[in-house]
């Protein structure tokens, strides 16, 4: 039985119709360019990490050409020093979010797009996020998030584009491709001192250094204008255009760095080399895309470590364990009152949240654990209460006597909650 009304499906017909023409009007200008792809860029998916004066331009940018999804992630607060570099911002948003204020105001520009907002550290997101991002934009404004994402990006096999102002010049400024694990990565560029201090200084396992991290929020900013962060951040999405493209004719800047000094009339491409002592390379690698199982009936507010424990165990035996990315901190103690609390943290989300609740002393880590199976106390606890990341993909790993056999277990029940695009 046909229940629409015959007025009501001419309506909805007419109304498509009319989007149809509105879309092919919008979009008419960029059609005329040669081996332009609107389809392509309409059903593309973008990660802006962090939203400041380069990620303003980029998410404008994205915004005009129609780019499908836009995730805005950035943990950072709106302050009066923003409106003079960030085009998005307005005094009536001092103390909003820097990614609600970004996502009203993309869709402003373009009603088309959809966006999601991750209002925190990038070191939060599961690798099941980066996975299913066609394009990702560094825009951070520190060394740590960039570590962190080039981490992720390594073991997802995405290329990522990073770009950033000079830091003692404000009229030079820098966009990077980086096509890893193949290529040079980001801490291919660093000493190999600085690699080992960043990974001794932290866990050990992961790539974390609070120090570093401290030194970059001592710093607070990095000096900009508004009119070179225009231009840095239309040479990024630029760039990202040609990798979504894919077109044989425009060669993308992948392992390669472009300078841009407005000082000197220079503009100025060098090449970016794999550093085959590079540590981060070493132990990093890809995780195979046919390995990845996706477990859909599982999601982090809901499912408990025991659960999660269980079924990798009836998957792989009952020796097996999960071999975590990072060293989970399972307590902090205070220095000054002596105070032990629990925390179930990642360490990068540790670092931000550290103060003793008792006298606001920084705490230092107690207990922490690189692995959790039958033996740890905590298996009752959720996924999210046990500090593990939203959409995450999660290594099993069990020794066999002979060799080690692991699984890869993304946790895609997490999908609807974390890639809520609207």
């Amino acid at each position: 039985m046909d229940i629409i009304p015959k007025t009501l499906k001419k309506q909805i017909s007419i109304s498509k119709k009319d989007k149809e023409d509105e879309d092919k009007e919008r979009y008419s200008r960029l059609e005329t360019i040669h081996g332009w792809k609107q389809g392509v860029v309409k059903n593309s998916t973008a990660l802006i990490g962090g939203v400041g004066a380069i990620g303003n331009e980029v998410a404008k940018n994205l915004a005009l050409i129609g780019c499908g999804k836009i995730l805005l992630v950035d943990k950072e607060i709106i302050e009066l020093s923003n409106l003079t570099r960030s085009i998005m911002f307005r005094q009536r948003d001092i103390g909003r979010s820097k990614v609600e204020v970004v996502a009203e105001q993309i869709k402003e520009v373009n009603p088309d797009v959809k966006v999601a907002t991750f209002h925190g550290n990038i070191a939060s997101l599961g690798l099941g996020v980066l996975r299913r991002m066609d394009l990702i934009f560094c825009d951070f404004d520190s060394r740590l998030p960039r570590i962190i994402l080039n981490d992720a990006c390594i073991r997802v096999k995405k290329p990522w584009i990073d770009a950033g102002l000079n830091d003692v010049n404000v009229l030079r400024g820098a966009v990077t491709v980086f096509d890893v694990p193949a290529g040079a990565c980001y801490a291919c560029s660093l000493s190999s001192e600085m690699v080992k201090e960043i990974l001794e200084k932290g866990t050990g396992r992961g790539v974390i250094c609070a120090e570093i991290e401290r030194e970059s929020e001592k710093r607070g900013f990095v000096p900009s204008t508004p009119m070179m962060a225009s231009l840095i951040g239309a040479l990024q999405v630029q760039e990202g255009l040609k990798i979504l493209m894919n077109n044989e004719e425009i060669t993308p800047l992948l392992n390669k760095i472009i300078h841009i000094d407005t000082q000197d009339h220079k503009m100025e491409v060098f090449t970016r080399r794999r550093n085959p002592k590079c540590l981060i390379h070493q132990i990093r690698s890809p995780i195979p895309e046919k390995d990845i199982i996706e477990v859909k009936e599982f999601n982090s507010n809901s499912t408990t470590i025991g659960e999660l424990l269980e079924k990798v165990k009836k998957d792989l035996g009952k020796k097996a364990r999960i071999s975590l990315w990072y060293d989970l901190v399972i307590s902090a103690s205070c220095p000054n009152c002596k105070k032990t609390e629990k925390v179930y943290q990642s360490p990068y989300v540790f670092i931000e949240h550290q103060s003793c609740s008792h006298c606001g002393t920084p705490q230092e880590i107690a207990k922490s654990v690189s692995e959790l199976d039958e033996n740890v106390d905590f298996l009752n606890l959720t996924l999210t209460q046990g500090g593990l990341r939203q959409l995450d993909i999660l290594e099993a790993v069990i020794d066999d006597g002979k060799k080690s056999i692991s699984k890869f277990y993304e946790l895609t029940g997490d999908e609807m909650e974390v890639m809520n695009f609207e």
